[in-house]
């Protein structure tokens, strides 16, 4: 799988847990336009960066149909 499809996957996956690129940056200590850099595709993801974001995939509360207005 090429990169730029794993970065794509990533912020797909973050965005569908609810979890807002400002907060992932300052979970990952990565300024916001370096995070939106990184996932859009323009700068690596470095192995500890995906691992820190995939944790907060995993760990983000989960919405169920009840969230829905």
């Amino acid at each position: 799988m090429h990169d730029n499809q794993r970065t794509d996957r990533l912020a797909a996956r973050l965005a569908l847990a609810g979890v807002k690129r400002r907060r992932a940056a300052g979970e990952t200590n990565i300024g916001y336009s370096g995070m939106n850099q990184k996932l859009r595709g323009e700068r690596r993801l470095s192995p500890g960066d995906t691992r820190r974001l995939h944790q907060l995939v995993v760990n983000a509360p989960e919405t169920g149909a009840d969230d829905w207005p």
